[in-house]
């Protein structure tokens, strides 16, 4: 299998860690608590469950299974079991986990501000569909009363972005629009989700180094560079020995 990488709900690496050598039957956990294989702790939100998934090496492969009554989701679906695959991408509780280098977010950012705080936030949005609503199981969870459990959702596509209301209580507006029906949005589209004002950003395009990713590059290939050096060592020793014989 790839690497494995868990992101903050910003992009951020939190974990990385491989199971290319583990033997059938090894079983790896991941969640808050420190008892877990792969604990995530303080960096993690509390929507993260002490133990929230595992991994499970069985004969035919390896298989992701949920362990969280906050569920863990690929784009908007939730699941219990499933075979994760190179370019698959799963959140969980605030967190994500990507299976290989493949496995990046768009170059889009979502921001917000809620009527109440001054404080602003965002989340990376991903290629495909990006949920939003107060529920913590939304890939973008709002904490705002007046944001619909499931309140809209967002999908990307290459550099086509478009929203859609999941009709919400208050509804979704871009601009001063009330939407009704699937609606693009430009990369500085401004928008209100009940009384939080957000906004989406362009960061650039996607790839292995979007939005705090580190590249899984292969190391340089270096096998010219050593048999030139030994060549020339060759020559030259070759050389001191006629001229001793000489």
């Amino acid at each position: 299998m790839p690497v494995y990488r868990i992101l903050s709900r910003q992009g951020v690496e939190i974990r990385r860690f491989s199971t290319d050598s583990l033997p059938v039957g090894t079983v790896l956990t991941v969640g808050r608590s420190q008892s877990c294989t792969i604990p995530l702790g303080h960096e993690a939100t509390r929507t993260v469950s002490r133990e929230h998934f595992q991994l499970e090496h069985r004969h035919l492969g390896w298989v992701l299974i949920n362990r969280s009554s906050h569920g863990t989701h690929k784009g908007d679906q939730s699941i219990d079991l499933v075979t994760p695959k190179a370019g698959d991408v799963f959140h969980f509780g605030g967190c994500v986990l990507c299976v290989g280098p493949e496995a990046v977010p768009s170059g889009y950012q979502f921001h917000w501000q809620d009527d109440k705080a001054a404080r602003e936030d965002f989340a990376v949005l991903w290629p495909g569909r990006n949920t939003i609503g107060h529920l913590p199981t939304n890939m973008i969870a709002l904490p705002d009363e007046s944001v619909s459990r499931l309140h809209a959702r967002i999908t990307v596509d290459g550099s086509e972005i478009v929203i859609e209301d999941l009709k919400s209580f208050v509804g979704t507006f871009v601009g001063d629009k009330q939407i009704s029906a699937l609606t693009k949005l430009g990369p500085n589209a401004r928008l209100r989700l009940g009384g939080v004002h957000a906004w989406i950003k362009a960061v650039g395009v996607a790839g292995p180094h979007a939005a705090g990713v580190k590249a899984l590059a292969p190391p340089a290939k270096k096998t010219w560079l050593v048999a030139a050096v030994w060549i020339t060592v060759v020559i030259l020793l070759a050389a001191a020995m006629l001229a001793l014989l000489a």
